[in-house]
């Protein structure tokens, strides 16, 4: 497990770069530093909430972890089929 997790982690840690861009460049209007803090900041409390969720509910099934991270994947890809690049012309 602690090996699968190392590996995640050292495919994952140079998207953050990318996403952090990304979210900086979808938000035009908005200064960087606040569009990037707020995608922290809600980060934070969907994972503390997350895990709270999985905490309360492994004693009554020990395969609900594995589903409610499936059901998350499945939303985040669904609301990512939605999200457009704004074409800013020469700003």
């Amino acid at each position: 497990m602690c090996a699968n997790l190392f590996i995640l982690g050292i495919f994952l840690l140079p998207i953050i770069g990318h996403g952090y861009s990304y979210v900086a460049e979808i938000s035009l209007p908005v200064n960087e530093s606040l569009a990037c803090g707020m995608l922290l900041i809600l980060g934070s409390v969907f994972s503390t909430a997350v895990s709270f969720l999985i905490a309360s509910q492994i004693k009554e099934n020990k395969y609900m972890p594995f589903y409610i991270f499936i059901g998350c994947g499945i939303v985040a890809l669904v609301t990512s089929l939605f999200v457009k690049s704004v074409d800013t012309g020469n700003l």
